[in-house]
């Protein structure tokens, strides 16, 4: 139990670095990155997720959250249809959150 909630501390505590970034791209990638890493240790899929949320909820507007995807998807490091994300690339997409 104490290190579920230490690795969820660790994981709030990248996700606040992650706020302060000013480049979107290792933002998006950043949180991408958390997403799999999290649902790895909840036992589920960690390629396909549905966003049930929005992106201004991790503070993107929703002009820059269009650009990013179309460009991770062109980039060939996501695919995206409607709200389900399929990371197909997780080590580039890894080396644009180290960006």
């Amino acid at each position: 139990m104490l290190r579920l909630i230490s690795n969820e501390i660790e994981t709030d505590q990248q996700m606040l670095t992650l706020l302060n970034r000013k480049n979107v791209e290792p933002h998006v990638a950043t949180f991408l990155i958390s997403l799999n890493k999290r649902c790895h240790t909840r036992g589920l899929s960690t390629t396909e997720f549905y966003l049930t949320m929005t992106f201004s909820d991790i503070g993107l507007t929703v002009k820059s959250n269009s650009l990013l995807l179309n460009h991770f998807h062109k980039s060939g490091l996501i695919n995206v249809n409607s709200k389900l994300i399929t990371i197909v690339d997780i080590v580039n997409l890894g080396d644009t959150d180290a960006a």
